[in-house]
């Protein structure tokens, strides 16, 4: 019985030509068969494989660091009937290699086959190769393909800190506690840990000394975007309100916002410096992968020196009529290289309480008809008193943006970011590698085809971690390794650090020893910080209810903490009432009248629930003693005149609005008032001055131009008038409808038919809901008649 067995079994073995074992990572090929493995080898020796099979991951040249866990292999089979591969993994030209198969187009060697592969490709190539098979043929290869690898000698040495976050951007901006910050060991095989999180308001840009004993990060802490935490680096690292400071307290007197963008920690820990007085393009984008647009117009290079405690500009890179960003320190500290541009204004900017232009400000950038470039400069630093700025060879004038300048630690090397425009997340980004003093940038091997950023080089100098989106929207983490000359090699996914459904980004080693970094902890969120991030979360244009509802809940631990915040208090009664509950908003002004009695402020809240509510007697009475107690109130004025005027006193109305005027002579909603209150009292002369201010005076948002436009037509004397508003309006608004069905009708205002249908026929292209226009339009060219 038991030759039966054997034979039945060498049948098999003869008839079908495989037999699988279950192992890890995939099922052995059995080797008995020698002589479908000679078949195998022999086809393959030919280089001659068929079929559409790419091996995308690991590239070809690929060089590991010696620490790295084991690679999981990717490769994408176009050739229709494979739906089994092999796997065979030679070495040290090893002539029979160990074979695997899967029905996955992935494989991961186990850790002691890796193991072995590491310590034999240190000075000769390892070679993978992939063959295709039809699982019911396995003796005809359908598709392969080979890589190569080899190990360096050369450890990374030291673990990369960095941020996780889940996209679009504004999410997280409205959810900050969803941002976590993890320390990673390239030699592990576990998700680096989480070393900070829940983290309730926003944290940015990091950087360490070059020993990796003092670290600085931007924070949002007590309102102030400037504000920057400096603190030793312990393995419970504290970030505590008396290690704080806020590039705002450069030159406070200016009354210029400031965030504090990009700063960077000096290599010896003393100094830190920031690009401050800054105003930066901000866009949220509907494209997952690049839900952003956001680089620097303006800001300077100011210091602020840890002994001294003093800031102070640097000398050679604060001219404000260029933009000044992301500085970086040559490891010596002797110097700094920086991303230079002219600074730009955006028409109606100054009317925007931001450090942050709103899209509508900057539409010709977000459409690509307008372009931002960044040339390379390198200053002295001089103890602080900087020198004279000069642009880097090879990374200025050269047609394309230039940032993210990064020195490697011997001083020799300079890799930055070049793109076609902008900074930060830009789809064509690559790095690019020359000598620190300048030179022909070479575009360096380790680029992928989809953003390559965010890069910082290991303490040893042999290694470069980098961002890409090549693997998806969400930023992964690769490295490459840079030798003596300087030449990289194609890119090693850290695949290790992958978390699932969120993006990596700043990436920096850190100069420590494994414990010496375990934990980062907040010790100075307060009631402050609480109101400001609820803020950010509800007071949005576009905030949704379930952004309002959270918004309470960030008011509500800040009265927790704090029962005398006002601004908390206030704002959540305007929470209150943009939900509908306008009885809990009236309850919590009340409150705040009681504990500020002396404030104006929340008996102003009152008086606009009130005049929301169209309780006139009330918001009235109210806002009187608002303007008792804060006469410059422009707020309380215009209301006041409104209530006048709609309970029929247009005389008392007219001194309110005057009052406007007085404390805002620019002020359009008072002209625009005061000009109704007039025309009401019987002096249409005098109404029509103070149109004329309001159009004159118009802001840039596109319903409050359509307003004015809108509520002035019937007077054909401001024909003029309102044209000069449209055609302003539709200079930054190119495709705002209403503005054209607007523009067509005041040609026939003029009888200018040709004009009108114009107008009318392009409102009709960019909003076809005018369903009225094609009957007017046609209505119009039978007026005009043919061939007119």
């Amino acid at each position: 019985m038991k030759r039966i067995w054997m034979w039945i079994a060498c049948l098999l073995v003869l008839t079908t030509g495989l037999v699988f074992i279950l192992q890890q990572g995939g099922v052995r090929f059995f080797k008995t068969n020698q002589n479908l493995a000679d078949h195998v080898i022999a086809i393959w020796k030919k280089g001659d494989l068929p079929g559409h099979l790419t091996i995308s991951y690991p590239l070809s040249g690929a060089l590991f660091p010696p620490e790295i866990p084991p690679p999981t292999l990717v490769w994408k089979d176009q050739t229709e009937m494979a739906d089994t591969w092999l796997v065979a993994v030679e070495h040290s030209g090893r002539y029979v290699p160990d074979v695997f198969s899967t029905e996955k187009q992935t494989w991961k060697p186990d850790p002691d086959l890796w193991n072995t592969l590491k310590t034999h490709s240190l000075d000769s190539d390892a070679r993978i190769t992939v063959l295709g098979f039809e699982r019911a043929h396995p003796r005809k290869i359908l598709s392969g393909a080979t890589t190569t690898f080899r190990t360096s000698r050369d450890e990374v040495g030291a673990p990369v800190f960095y941020r996780d976050v889940p996209l679009p951007f504004i999410y997280a901006v409205k959810n900050p506690e969803t941002i976590r910050w993890r320390l990673g060991d390239i030699a592990s095989p576990q998700t680096p840990p989480v070393i900070l999180s829940d983290l309730p308001v926003c944290g940015n840009c990091h950087s360490f000394s070059r020993d990796g004993r003092v670290l600085g990060m931007d924070v949002d802490y007590a309102n102030d975007k400037g504000s920057y935490v400096i603190t030793d680096v312990q393995k419970i690292t504290q970030l505590a309100p008396n290690r704080i400071i806020t590039w705002s307290d450069y030159r406070r007197e200016d009354n210029v916002l400031t965030a504090g963008l990009l700063s960077q920690v000096s290599p010896d820990g003393r100094y830190v410096v920031s690009t401050v007085k800054d105003r930066s393009v901000f866009a949220a984008q509907k494209d997952l992968a690049y839900s952003q647009l956001f680089f620097p117009i303006r800001g300077i290079l100011v210091v602020y020196d840890r002994q001294t405690q003093i800031f102070s500009s640097l000398s050679g890179a604060d001219d404000p009529r260029y933009v000044h960003s992301n500085p970086t320190w040559s490891p010596d500290g002797r110097y700094l290289i920086f991303a230079r541009a002219p600074a730009i204004h955006l028409p109606g900017e100054e009317k925007v309480q931001s450090i942050l232009s709103p899209p509508e400000l900057a539409r010709d950038f977000i459409e690509g008809k307008r372009g931002f470039r960044y040339d390379l400069y390198r200053i002295p630093f001089n103890k602080g008193k900087g020198g004279t700025a000069k642009p880097v060879p090879g990374a200025s004038n050269n047609g394309r943006s230039n940032y993210f300048p990064r020195i490697s630690p011997d001083g020799k090397r300079l890799v930055f970011t070049m793109a076609k425009n902008f900074m930060l997340l830009q789809p064509d980004s690559k790095l690019y590698i020359m000598p620190v003093a300048g030179g022909t940038p070479r575009e360096m091997v380790c680029n992928t085809s989809n953003m390559n950023s965010w890069h910082a080089w290991s303490p040893n100098g042999k290694w470069l971690v980098f961002s890409s989106k090549i693997r998806g929207p969400y930023t992964q983490l690769f490295l490459t390794h840079i030798d003596a000359n300087g030449q990289d090699t194609p890119p090693v996914f850290l695949e290790y650090f992958h978390i699932e459904g969120r993006a990596i980004n700043i990436p920096e080693f850190v100069n420590i020893r494994p414990g010496e970094l375990e934990h980062i902890a907040e010790s100075f969120i307060d009631d402050a910080y609480l109101t400001r991030q609820g803020m950010l979360v509800g007071t949005e244009r576009d905030a949704s209810i379930e952004d309002l509802k959270h918004s309470l809940e960030y008011y509500r631990r800040a009265l927790e903490i704090n029962p005398m915040n006002l601004m908390a208090r206030l704002t959540l009664g305007a929470a209150y009432m943009e939900l509908g509950k306008l009885q809990s908003a009236e309850q919590e002004y009340k409150r705040a009248i009681e504990t500020h009695p002396s404030d104006p402020t929340a008996r102003n809240y009152m008086a606009l629930l009130y005049l929301n509510t169209q309780q006139y007697q009330k918001a009235g009475s109210m806002f009187q003693t608002v303007a008792k107690m804060w006469p410059d109130n422009v707020t309380a004025h215009l209301n006041l005149g409104m209530i006048y005027g709609v309970m029929g006193n247009p005389q008392q109305a007219e001194v309110h609005f005057q009052e406007v005027i007085r404390v805002e002579p620019e002020n359009f909603e008072g002209h625009m008032a005061l000009g109704n209150a007039l025309e009401a009292r019987g002096r249409p002369g005098e109404a029509l001055l103070h149109y004329r201010k309001a159009i004159a005076h118009s802001p840039t948002q596109v319903k409050d131009c359509l307003q004015i436009a809108q509520t002035l037509m019937h007077r054909a004397e401001l024909n003029q008038d309102i044209g000069r508003l449209l055609e302003n309006l539709l200079r930054i608004h190119p495709e705002c409808a209403p503005a054209f069905v607007l523009v067509g009708k005041l040609c026939l205002r003029q009888n200018d038919l040709d004009g009108a249908i114009r107008a009318f026929e392009t409102a009709n292209t960019l909003d076809p809901a005018y369903t009225w226009l094609p009957p007017k339009i046609a209505e119009l060219k039978a007026l005009r008649g043919p061939g007119s």
